[in-house]
């Protein structure tokens, strides 16, 4: 399945259909932010912008997908 170029892993399906309902693949792509930082940006995703959050087990995917692939710290 085509997810906007997002790599393959557990999570990516979740992932993109969770962010292009706001903005493009390409936003999450070009990120290098710290594990810590994701988390800051999802609550301020939630908190200012709106963003419907999932349950937390999908949150949890999520957010570990986007630590493995777009960390700063890997």
């Amino acid at each position: 399945m085509e997810l906007g170029g997002l790599p393959d892993g557990q999570g990516a399906e979740d992932t993109y259909y969770q962010c292009v309902a706001c903005h493009s693949t390409e936003i999450i792509k070009q990120q290098r932010v710290t594990d810590h930082r994701w988390d800051e940006l999802w609550t301020w995703m939630v908190e200012a912008q709106g963003m419907v959050e999932p349950d937390d087990e999908t949150k949890k995917v999520i957010l570990s997908y986007l630590k493995a692939n777009f960390s700063s710290e890997r």
